[in-house]
């Protein structure tokens, strides 16, 4: 299974998360930017819907597939080297805002996956 790493960084006059060379939008702060680093690498673990591919081989043959839609990657947050974790900074609004949505797209998600049963 593929491991995604969310990296914090400086970037464009303020601090973003990257995963390879893509960044975030920028944000005010590190604590700001680290917030929303978890919750993207928790939203990228959340589990989706099975999938038929249908795709052609180097030969020319045509497959069809179905991609799970719990094959999801493991994700981790690797901080950057000055904030300091422990301290429990709050983050303000935007953290705030950050985990309300993550809450309620979590919840969505349960919603959704239940109402199909």
């Amino acid at each position: 299974m593929p491991k995604v790493q969310y990296e914090v960084v400086e970037h464009d006059d303020g601090w973003a998360y990257k995963v390879e060379e893509a960044f975030s939008e920028t944000f005010p702060s590190q604590t700001d930017a680290l917030a929303a680093a978890r919750i993207a690498a928790a939203n990228h673990r959340i589990p989706g819907v099975d999938e038929h591919i249908e795709f052609q081989d180097p030969d020319g043959r045509w497959h069809i597939q179905i991609a799970s839609g719990l094959d999801r990657p493991q994700t981790e947050v690797a901080p950057h080297e000055e904030i300091d974790l422990r301290r429990g900074e709050g983050g303000g609004p935007l953290k705030t805002f950050l985990l309300a949505t993550s809450a309620a797209l979590a919840v969505a998600y349960i919603l959704r996956h239940l109402q199909r049963r």
